[in-house]
Parts: C-alpha cells; structure tokens; sequence
C-alpha cells in the first residue's frame, strides 16, 4: 500500500478508473484503501493542458506527510 501511494504522490494524482490504476501498476485495493484511511481523496479536474478531465484519485496532505521519513 505504502508503494501505490509514493506513485500517486509522484503522478500527483491518476485518473480515477480502474484501467488508469492498472496502468500506473497500482492495486484498486490499496487505492481503496488509502482513500478510507484518509491519505488520498477524490477530486474533479478540469481539462487543461496535462489533464483529460474528469475525477481523479489524488494525494492529501495526510498522504504526503506519511511519506515523510519523520513519519517513519
């Protein structure tokens, strides 16, 4: 779990379909997961230049912390 959230912090956020999860090799588990757990959240995103649109699954600040090696 603590791998599919260093690659969504990464990314900064993937599209949130399970094809995109399995194309950036993340469990739809974990992802499950880290959202219950409050470490990533859904958001909407407009189109814009590097996004398509549409909702995706990204990092909280929580999630980010959690990375951190004083949070080790």
């Amino acid at each position: 779990m603590r791998t599919a959230l260093r690659k969504i912090v990464k990314v900064g956020g993937i599209p949130d379909t399970l094809a995109d999860f399995r194309w950036y090799k993340v469990s739809p588990r974990s992802v499950d997961a880290l959202l219950r757990r409050g470490l990533l959240a859904r958001e909407r995103r407009d189109a814009g230049p590097t996004t398509f649109g549409g909702l995706y699954v990204a990092p909280t600040e929580a999630g980010r912390e959690a990375l951190t090696p004083a949070a080790r």
